[in-house]
């Protein structure tokens, strides 16, 4: 992995004597807390901090009840997708304790989690990193949501769409369905699917995603593997579907490249000037994105965000992520 930084982050693990106590709460899902080690980062945060303490939080009873938190690092985008009431009682519960306790810093606000489920938000920050200076060679590539019923779907399409497409589900993460995918190349092979579909321009990336990782001013680079590239002359080619955490079992074989994860990291100022537009425009600080490099333009094209993800592959996540909440409450 490379790594980007801009303004360098200021370590504050050696805190002055008088540091008062401070008490961190975290909570999300059985299975990030397990991905992440949250409780190893716990243990490691208690012992680099004096008077540190961090504490994993029930959204099963009320937080007053679970004593006082300077900073809470959760992650609900599970909550947020679901419908029932436990699921709203809990974010309720997290959402009252930070109106009562305005001093409490949310890592990060829940309302700006919400953006990175839905993909039609989603898209509303695309479209704000094409307007970034051309300098910069961001494009990200168009889009449209389609929904099953839509009578006239080509209408829906501006004219300088390009086929093949790539198309997701509009709920962009939080369970199964939200990684089944599908590649296009004509209007019509959207009968396929039987949901509202985020239709999406395919763009030819020489096999390799570059998987981004930020936590507050550091970013990580990781190209990881991904399709090769695809022919734009083919409009009778028929849909292919696959699961996109799994697409080297559910894709075929004609998707897949030798070269794949094989082409060079975009530089490394590029990557950090997005990651500083896209923690504005999102108002996160833990997020991933996907970025493509367009192997006819060399433009950076941004295709997915999703908050908190598991930065496997990065290196120092628990200094970083720790030295980065220090700062959160050393800024109040």
């Amino acid at each position: 992995g490379i790594n980007a930084e801009y303004g360098g982050v200021k370590s504050l693990l050696t805190m002055s004597e008088t540091q008062k106590k401070l008490r961190f709460g975290y909570f999300m899902s059985e299975n990030k807390l397990k991905i992440l080690k949250l409780s190893e980062f716990a243990e490691y945060a208690q012992k680099q901090v004096p008077g540190l303490e961090c504490v994993l939080i029930s959204l099963q009873k009320p937080l007053e009840e679970q004593g006082h938190f300077d900073l809470i690092l959760q992650k609900v985008t599970h909550l947020l997708v679901k419908t029932d009431e436990k699921a709203k009682l809990k974010i309720q519960n997290l959402q009252n304790y930070f109106t009562k306790n305005p001093k409490c810093i949310p890592v990060d606000p829940i309302e700006n989690q919400a953006k990175t489920i839905d993909r039609n938000l989603m898209h509303k920050v695309f479209v704000h990193l094409n307007e970034l200076p051309k300098i910069h060679k961001i494009r990200c590539p168009e889009a449209v949501i389609i929904t099953p019923d839509e009578p006239n779907k080509s209408s829906k399409f501006p004219p300088n769409f390009r086929f093949p497409a790539i198309c997701k589900t509009i709920q962009a993460s939080g369970g199964i369905q939200a990684h089944e995918m599908g590649i296009i190349w004509n209007v019509e092979s959207l009968s396929r699917f039987h949901t509202t579909t985020y239709v999406q321009e395919y763009i030819n990336h020489d096999a390799t995603i570059m998987k981004i990782y930020v936590i507050g001013e550091k970013s990580w680079i990781l190209p990881r593997p991904s399709f090769r590239n695809l022919s734009l002359q083919d409009p009778n080619h028929e849909p292919i579907l696959f699961n996109s955490q799994n697409f080297k079992l559910t894709a075929p074989p004609e998707l897949l490249s030798p070269d794949a994860g094989k082409a060079k990291a975009p530089d490394v100022d590029s990557i950090a000037y997005i990651s500083k537009a896209l923690s504005h425009f999102l108002g996160l600080s833990l997020f991933g994105y996907d970025v493509v490099v367009s192997s006819e333009t060399g433009e950076l094209g941004v295709i997915d965000v999703n908050y908190f993800p598991d930065y496997s592959g990065t290196d120092r996540l628990f200094e970083v992520l720790l030295d980065h909440l220090l700062k959160l409450v050393g800024g109040k």
